[in-house]
């Protein structure tokens, strides 16, 4: 991902990212933070060598019969090719500091995380789930230390580099005994060093024990750094000044809540590579999100008079709004709840991995959905991986509801979906309402589309 994307497409991503950052490949950047400009923005090629490799099985010691957990075991093995390390430097008040992420991404074999998951079941023969993710993974981000340093971690609450469609534990259960560096601002500015997650530690958690071992390491290349008003764009690319003009929404509630009807598919060969032969069961996502962020973005000229932007944020009538590119993102984060049954036995667990990204706009005239994306919804039962499926989504926005101090935002199913070895069916609806907040400005150069 680079800046000479779409605009709108690296917007789209801030509702993915969070209410206060879209991660790119060169970078991170910032959207309506009260009070806070970026100074210059870092990336710093990564090169990976290495494995992590999490061993485990059912322990009753950590409570695998609460879960229906105790008959599985197996290996999850991540191995990440290349990536970045990105830094922004920002500004926010009178001081100055720092935030990034590590990047990594798959390799030759073409996935980064891949598990072989043994499930047994008394007076049932055993069976083999066997699975490979290829996503491009990203660390959570981290914050500059009073003494100047990060802490870097492989695995983090909230994180999903260990999630596939097999049975096993999540990020959240390890990331007390993750992999980690400590390195300086300044080292890590200068680039050039080598990143050492090696170690070996013993967890039980949430149903499973096991061991987590890395041979992992990060080389660092050589560092570059652009300021936000002024990138480097290649030659060549014509560029021309924009405005982009952000109002935070505020959440008033959130009413319905969404489900998924899973079965195992039919095909025999698929179903036993993932062990999902006589799979069924429900993954709920309630209303209550624990996070929601949610922006309404005008971006067009920067020669085109404020008044216009107002206008087509639906915020004033002074200006003319054509030509004037908007959009609506929403994101939210909550708690997914999953029952699946298979053999006579039933997987029943809960995980903060559910939530989704609503896109609507319109580079002219009035706006529509142009995406709803759910998150992964992964708990640590089998299932499948909605980022990897066929979203069955859809995002509505009354017509002239901008216009209001408070409107509507609506997500229901409109698909059946499909991913490896499942069939899902969604179900029910989601209604954010949301109400008109803060707006912020910024002039940036950019490619002309």
């Amino acid at each position: 991902m680079r800046r000479v994307w779409p605009v709108l497409v690296v917007l789209m991503l801030a509702a993915v990212a969070g209410p206060a950052q879209a991660q790119t490949g060169s970078g991170l950047l910032f959207f309506g933070v009260p009070g806070m400009k970026v100074l210059s923005d870092t990336n710093i090629p990564a090169r990976a060598s290495g494995e992590l490799v999490i061993s485990f099985h059912g322990d009753s010691t950590a409570g695998c019969a609460t879960y229906g957990l105790c008959g599985y075991a197996g290996t999850i093995l991540v191995r990440p090719s290349a990536g970045d390390l990105a830094f922004v430097t920002y500004r926010r008040g009178s001081g100055v500091g720092h935030t990034g992420y590590l990047g990594l991404g798959p390799g030759q074999t073409g996935y980064t995380t891949s598990a072989r998951v043994q499930r047994s079941t008394l007076g049932s023969p055993g069976a083999t789930c066997a699975d490979a993710e290829s996503a491009f993974f990203s660390t959570e981000p981290v914050g500059q230390s009073r003494r100047g340093s990060f802490r870097i971690r492989l695995l983090a609450s909230g994180g999903s580099l260990l999630q596939t469609r097999c049975a096993g534990p999540l990020d959240d259960d390890l990331a007390a005994v993750s992999p980690a560096v400590t390195i300086s601002v300044a080292r890590a500015l200068r680039g050039r060093t080598t990143l050492d997650f090696s170690g070996r530690r013993a967890f039980a958690a949430h149903g499973f024990a096991g061991t987590i071992s890395s041979t992992l390491a990060v080389t660092l290349g050589r560092p570059s750094t652009e300021s936000p008003s002024n990138p480097n764009f290649p030659p060549g690319i014509k560029t021309q000044r924009t405005r982009t003009v952000t109002e935070q929404l505020r959440l008033v509630r959130v009413d319905g809540g969404l489900s998924l009807a899973i079965h195992g598919t039919e095909n025999p060969i698929v179903c036993r590579l993932l062990d999902t032969c006589g799979l069924g069961g429900t993954v709920s996502l309630p209303a209550g999100p624990r996070e929601v962020s949610a922006q309404v973005v005008a971006q067009g000229l920067a020669s085109r008079p404020y008044s216009d932007f107002l206008t087509a944020l639906g915020v004033s009538t002074a200006g003319h709004a054509g030509g004037i590119s908007v959009a609506v993102f929403v994101n939210w984060i909550g708690e997914v709840r999953a029952g699946m049954s298979q053999a006579g036995t039933t997987c029943t667990d809960a995980a903060h991995t559910g939530g989704g990204s609503v896109a609507i706009g319109s580079l002219a005239g009035g706006l529509s959905s142009f995406g709803a994306f759910a998150g992964s919804w992964r708990t640590r039962c089998p299932g499948p991986d909605l980022v990897q499926a066929s979203n069955g989504l859809k995002a509505s926005l009354a017509p002239g509801a901008l216009a209001h101090e408070q409107f509507t935002v609506t997500v229901r199913p409109q698909r059946s979906l499909t991913d490896d070895g499942y069939v899902i069916s969604p179900r029910g609806r989601i209604s954010v309402v949301l109400r008109r907040g803060r707006i912020t400005s910024q002039v940036l150069r950019q490619p002309v589309p």
